[in-house]
């Protein structure tokens, strides 16, 4: 055989070789595709969870600290509201420490009524401290406490300086060990008493809110010692969810802040010491409790909560074979409630966690 025809390829060979590699390629790119889709659902889990986490933690950290405004613990009997405008109901019953609500089922304060909150699912309203206490250093007039000097940022409040974190307008609750009482500051400002800076916090009736003000009188109620006295910024805190699956935190009156997005449903239950031993003995829904006559001062009785959240992915991760073999719906179950999701590719899951509140039971 001539040497020439023993070199080279044939047209065969080449073809064959082509189908050859592109089976390989194909092949290649397959693996190369689940394994894509293998690190996106492994992505997507690892960031629900973080997200799960994130929120436990932030939240749990709020709801320790509900009612906590000094070393009283308030009740109806040992807590004044001074503020006759705003929601008094939602804004200013600070011994009511954590307080529950249902959208579509309970009655909402107007300032949350007016919110995009997700029907059917839970609100939690945490009412505590917010800011480093401060002391009196002398005995209150009528209309006017008289507190310690702590720190001063200039023209932090519209062009007026912030004094210990406070400017006008601001609620404070004075608190000693017997009981408490808000207020509206209606002025602020520093003064020299002996040679030593304090504060003068002015509280006048005529501030807009209607406030606490006026001549002092004998009731219990409208004394402060300088000896156990702490004022305290106080704040009401709402969470929820809103239509668009995005957690929020809606402090006061203030614009809502996002916390959180892929939260598609959230369920909380309070659990009860009905008996006072400092132990739960049941947990209830916002909505139970407050037609449960055998509650002693409704919330006044929750030690701890259970809340549990339905966490998205942000991207999908079923593939088309996948979502062929599943179900259109999957049914989740949050604690006591089970909401049914059509399936499209995300994955989602539940996440529960148990908060103790820090004057809770055991």
């Amino acid at each position: 055989m001539s040497p020439l025809r023993q070199t080279g390829m044939t047209l065969v060979e080449l073809m064959l070789a082509s189908f050859i590699s592109l089976i390989l390629l194909a092949g290649m790119g397959q693996i190369f595709l689940s394994t894509k889709q293998l690190y996106v659902g492994d992505t997507e889990q690892s960031d629900m969870q973080d997200t799960a986490r994130y929120l436990f933690h932030y939240i749990g950290e709020q709801v320790q600290q509900a009612g906590m405004v000094g070393c009283a613990k308030l009740d109806g009997n040992h807590y004044t509201s001074s503020i006759a405008a705003y929601d008094n109901t939602y804004f200013h019953p600070f011994h009511i420490g954590i307080q529950g609500f249902l959208k579509g089922s309970s009655v909402l304060p107007a300032v949350l009524d007016s919110l995009p909150i997700l029907s059917g699912s839970d609100v939690v309203v945490v009412r505590r401290a917010t800011e480093q206490g401060f002391r009196l250093v002398k005995q209150k007039s009528d209309s006017m406490f008289y507190a310690e000097y702590l720190s001063s940022a200039p023209n932090s409040c519209n062009g007026a300086d912030k004094i210990n974190g406070i400017c006008a307008d601001d609620i404070l609750i004075a608190v000693d060990c017997q009981k408490g009482r808000s207020f509206v500051v209606s002025n602020i400002a520093t003064a020299q008493d002996n040679g030593t800076t304090i504060v003068e916090i002015e509280h006048v009736a005529n501030n807009n809110p209607g406030n606490w003000g006026g001549p002092g009188s004998s009731t219990p109620l409208d004394k402060f010692d300088v000896r156990d006295t702490v004022l305290n910024k106080a704040a009401t805190t709402a969470y929820y969810l809103t239509t668009n699956d995005t957690f929020y935190a809606k402090v006061n009156d203030d614009n809502a802040r996002p916390l959180a997005s892929g939260i598609e449903y959230m369920r909380v239950l309070y659990g009860l010491d009905s008996d006072g031993d400092g132990s739960v003995n049941k947990f209830l829904s916002a909505n139970q409790i407050s037609a449960d006559p055998t509650v002693a001062d409704n919330y006044n009785s929750v030690v701890s909560l259970q809340i549990a959240i339905l966490v998205r992915s942000q991207k999908t991760v079923l593939t088309a074979d996948e979502l062929a073999t599943t179900p259109a719906t999957v049914d989740y179950t949050l604690l006591d409630s089970t909401i049914s999701k059509t399936v499209d590719g995300y994955i989602r899951k539940v996440y529960t966690s148990t908060i103790q509140l820090r004057n809770g039971g055991a």
